[in-house]
């Protein structure tokens, strides 16, 4: 991918996460060090290394910030409906 690409991309990303990410590969792609790059995005240099070394054996898709889901809920919709019932009686 070239640093235009990386450049647009971080641009654009809503995500901020994936955008310092994009930033970080695009610098070392200017010749910026390691900490160098990580004293300008205030990040730790193990996370440029990891998301550098990442980018160069796995490419761009990589660096896309992964989609967490909450755990599950523990009560049932019947449950949670008599515990909604119950708090709006007591309220």
């Amino acid at each position: 991918m070239s640093l235009i690409e990386l450049k647009r991309r971080a641009k654009t990303e809503k995500r901020s996460r994936t955008r310092i990410r994009y930033l970080a590969v695009s610098l070392f792609f200017k010749g910026k060090s390691r900490a160098d790059i990580a004293r300008s995005l205030k990040v730790a240099r193990g996370s440029v290394n990891k998301w550098v070394s990442n980018h160069l054996d796995n490419g761009i898709s990589v660096l896309v910030d992964v989609v967490h889901y909450a755990r599950p809920p523990r009560l049932s919709p019947e449950q949670l409906t008599s515990l909604t019932e119950f708090v709006e009686k007591v309220i």
